[in-house]
């Protein structure tokens, strides 16, 4: 059925005011309503616009303010620079000579580059604090002080020395005094002094651990020189980590200390990097920098991770490729 407006009109007259009144208020609230969800969409819209403008325009500054420092950049390009081509990172000779060069601590290497470079050339140069290898085995990583972890190294180093030592001498030695009174039945006979000199060398507290009623227990030997040997390797790690955290530590803080002053510096393998002019290095203007050693820094200790000083110095000589005198020659055995 359809119905016409004038039957429409006729019948709204017959319904109430109150009715009505109530209708029309539903549907000004409803469109106050969604007037209210389309403004809030809006604004929700406009405020994470505002935040991605500020993420791009904000954070970085922020990010550089809390890092305190920009990214690193060389002056000039590396091959433009001059480094130490002789020295490979490693030092075989103990620490270099220092001179003085316009008031700085320098090497000679350094000196000697920087007699023959220009004005306006670039040099790679290290910088540590001057101190002597006493005082930097004073320092203390996880509660213990690096010449501890040493003397414990060379410890091990020593004991595996001397089982290698008991390997050759074990199964003459198991005889005991036989061994310089009526000889061994290979014809084997040690002078009483050569003897005598052995067991001092060893100690009877020693020897009594891998002799045992006459016999020599060479298993015994070997698996104590694995042992020992995976200590010692343990322990040669724990120092070369004690040393390059104390490097690290004066590394940082030195460069640190030659940023803030507006140096071009750089930490690279728990070393610190000056690259500076002649004229730079002259006029210099640093705290305490009498306290300093300024070297020729080689390209490879700024490029990679080479084996480096701390391992060469912690290391040092393999103990058990050395021949040690015991006092009596052997021509007397």
């Amino acid at each position: 059925m359809i119905i016409n407006q004038r039957v429409l009109n006729e019948a709204l007259n017959y319904l109430d005011e109150d009715v009505i009144e109530r209708y029309l208020n539903l549907k000004i609230r409803r469109g106050e309503k969604q007037g209210k969800t389309v403004m809030l969409k809006y604004c929700a819209v406009a405020a994470m616009l505002v935040i991605i403008i500020l993420s791009f325009a904000v954070i970085p500054g922020v990010v550089k303010y809390m890092s305190g420092k920009d990214e690193f950049k060389l002056p000039v390009n590396i091959d433009e620079i001059l480094w130490n081509e002789a020295c490979l990172g490693i030092s075989t000779e103990g620490k270099p000579r220092i001179v003085t060069w316009n008031g700085l601590n320098v090497t000679e290497s350094l000196e000697r580059a920087l007699e023959s470079i220009g004005d306006t050339d670039y040099i790679a140069i290290n910088v540590d604090y001057d101190k002597t290898t006493e005082e930097i085995s004073e320092y203390e990583y996880n509660g213990k002080k690096i010449f501890a972890y040493e003397e414990e190294r060379d410890s091990l180093n020593w004991t595996s020395y001397k089982l290698n030592e008991l390997l050759k001498d074990g199964e003459k030695l198991k005889y005991g005094e036989l061994l310089y009174t009526e000889g061994l039945s290979d014809g084997t006979k040690w002078s009483k002094g050569y003897y005598e000199a052995r067991v001092s060398y060893y100690g009877e507290e020693f020897l009594e651990k891998y002799i045992k009623n006459g016999v020599f227990l060479s298993t015994l030997v070997n698996e104590e020189i694995i042992k020992v040997e995976e200590d010692y390797d343990a322990e040669c790690k724990t120092v070369v980590e004690a040393y390059k955290e104390y490097y690290l530590k004066n590394a940082e803080e030195l460069c640190e200390l030659f940023s803030d002053a507006g140096y071009n510096s750089v930490v690279r393998n728990s070393s610190m990097f000056l690259f500076v002019q002649k004229g730079e290095l002259m006029s210099m203007t640093v705290d305490n920098v009498e306290t300093m050693v300024f070297d020729f820094a080689p390209r490879i200790r700024y490029e990679s991770s080479y084996p480096g000083k701390i391992e060469a110095e912690v290391r040092g000589f393999n103990i058990s490729k050395i021949h040690f005198y015991t006092g009596v020659d052997n021509e007397h055995q």
